[in-house]
């Protein structure tokens, strides 16, 4: 048996709608996942936010302490070089201390 050329078409046709009808489903999706959709896009934003906003905290922290480190004076006692006038702010200095949590929280 041979196909008409509008056999053929019709089949055509009705295989593009078949597509098109998968194409309209998966964009036309519930509107509660579209809400959880935009959630989870607004708390992975704020969670990227958040990681960069924490990478550069620990980045100044660690530039801070490259500056106020330990030094030892000529009679054995340890200062701050950049808060001392060599060695009357006795280590560790309050920037230094400003940086480390409260007592007690660890």
């Amino acid at each position: 048996m041979t196909d008409t050329s509008d056999e053929r078409r019709d089949r055509y046709v009705a295989a593009i709608q078949v597509r098109l009808r998968d194409a309209a489903d998966a964009i036309c999706y519930d509107p509660e996942d579209a809400a959880a959709d935009a959630a989870t896009a607004v708390a992975d934003a704020e969670q990227r936010a958040l990681r960069a906003e924490l990478d550069d905290a620990l980045a100044s922290i660690k530039r801070v302490r490259s500056v106020h480190r330990r030094r030892e004076g000529d009679s054995g006692s340890t200062y701050c070089e950049p808060c001392s006038n060599h060695g009357d702010i006795q280590w560790p200095c309050a920037t230094i201390r400003a940086l480390e949590p409260p007592k007690g929280t660890r």
